[in-house]
């Protein structure tokens, strides 16, 4: 979604890291929900969960989430 943000920010494009106390325009998207792990969370799962590459490693559920 970033190139949408920037989009609509334009005067923050050149910045590797957003300065504090900035305001910017989130604009609205549509998004699909889908339950689907994506690829590039899947090899971590299968590492994490101990699953063989071809193995699922289920559903990801982020109330599991831990931080």
């Amino acid at each position: 979604m970033l190139p949408i943000l920037l989009d609509k920010n334009q005067q923050y494009r050149h910045h590797a890291i957003l300065p504090a106390g900035i305001k910017l325009i989130i604009p609205d998207i549509d998004v699909e929900e889908t339950d689907e792990i994506p690829g590039w969370l899947s090899d971590d799962m299968n590492d994490e969960n101990g699953a063989d590459e071809g193995e699922a490693a289920g559903t990801w559920n982020p109330e599991e989430e831990q931080f």
